[in-house]
């Protein structure tokens, strides 16, 4: 090796001890966890770099201890596994992770104790304080949703039989209110084996009956008032041919009830007419407006009409179905009555079509 490369090589080293010293300097001066952790791996072959890996694990050992929180310590674990304060980081860290979780007294804060701390003794603990935080949520909202939402994850959990109680308490007094068919089969549906199940049958029960009572109401009409009688008569008369006598195979009927709402006010049925044991009421509302006109000089008879059965445990009727029925373009005959007795056989037709729904409400025998 010749003298001028050793020069250069003694230069070399010269300058790097020179920048060593330096940065040590500013690095003792810095005084922190990340300025001799920098040192150490800027110079990496000075005789200083043990002593700075040595001052940074001291240095961050302090500054872990002054910011004194279950993060903290837990980075230093996974900076300094092998650290003689390892022991005390992680007792540490569990017992601010665990007090971290009761001051904010939340799910999300045991939740989060629990993801980090799977195996502590206090993760039993959390998961008890999971369960009440979302029990007192359920209760705070008292609805069967959540009480459902409570029982999705905690199926066998401390208040599980008192929210199912709650759940189907909460079930039964929405379809009791809504008093409907639907409202009880859906509540059935939910909850067969419910403390309210009998009640909620027996109530559906009773909506089937053996015996019917017709009404037929005429609420408005484009006709002469004077013509009101024969209006109804009229519809009394196809509806006992084309439907009472049909149903009357299976039901017992009862006369035919005609209804001028401009004469007796109309008002519930039940108030009207009562609420038999086993007795259906078969409502038929009627409104009529004049339609188009029949060369010579007659017109067509619109109607808007409303098919209503009432059982008689509820107000509530349980079968509706509106329909429009009008005098249909081609009728035998030319005068008033022709055209209005093509529209009351088209309104018939329709009534026709609701049998079947009407017959599900029959009690069998």
């Amino acid at each position: 090796m010749s003298t001028t490369h050793l020069l250069s090589l003694l230069l070399f080293a010269t300058l790097v001890a020179g920048c060593a010293d330096r940065d040590w300097k500013q690095t003792v001066a810095a005084g922190n966890a990340a300025a001799y952790q920098n040192y150490a791996r800027t110079h990496p072959g000075v005789p200083k770099a043990a002593t700075a890996l040595r001052r940074a694990e001291a240095a961050a050992w302090d500054e872990t201890v002054a910011a004194n929180t279950s993060v903290a310590y837990e980075a230093f674990r996974g900076g300094y596994p092998q650290s003689p304060h390892l022991a005390e980081a992680t007792e540490r860290a569990l017992a601010l992770a665990w007090l971290e979780a009761t001051r904010t007294g939340t799910s999300a804060g045991y939740t989060l104790f629990v993801a980090r701390y799977p195996d502590s003794p206090r993760a039993a603990e959390a998961e008890v304080q999971i369960q009440e935080l979302a029990w007192s949520e359920a209760v705070a909202d008292d609805t069967e949703e959540s009480y459902g939402r409570y029982l999705m994850r905690y199926r066998e959990g401390v208040h599980a039989a008192d929210a199912a109680t709650r759940r189907e308490n909460l079930g039964f007094a929405a379809c009791s209110a809504a008093d409907t068919v639907e409202a009880y089969e859906k509540f059935l549906r939910k909850y067969p084996k419910g403390a309210h199940a009998a009640e909620a049958g027996t109530w559906l029960d009773a909506t089937k009956v053996r015996r019917l009572h017709p009404v037929v109401v005429l609420l408005e009409s484009w006709q002469p008032d004077a013509s009101r009688t024969t209006i109804l008569s009229r519809y009394r008369s196809a509806l006992e041919r084309d439907v009472y006598a049909g149903l009357g195979r299976e039901f017992t009927m009862d006369k035919v009830s005609l209804v001028d709402a401009k004469q007796i006010p109309w008002i519930h049925p039940h108030d009207l007419f009562g609420a038999a044991s086993d007795t259906g009421v078969l409502v038929l509302e009627l409104t009529e407006t004049r339609g188009a006109g029949f060369d010579p000089d007659g017109y067509a008879t619109n109607v808007t009409a409303r098919l209503s059965f009432y059982a008689p445990n509820t107000r509530t009727p349980v079968i509706v179905r509106t329909f429009e029925a009008a005098t249909p373009q081609k009728v035998r005959g030319i005068d008033d009555s022709a055209l209005h007795l093509g529209a009351v056989g088209q309104v018939v037709q329709r009534v026709r079509l609701a049998e079947p729904e009407i017959l599900q409400r029959r009690r069998a025998p």
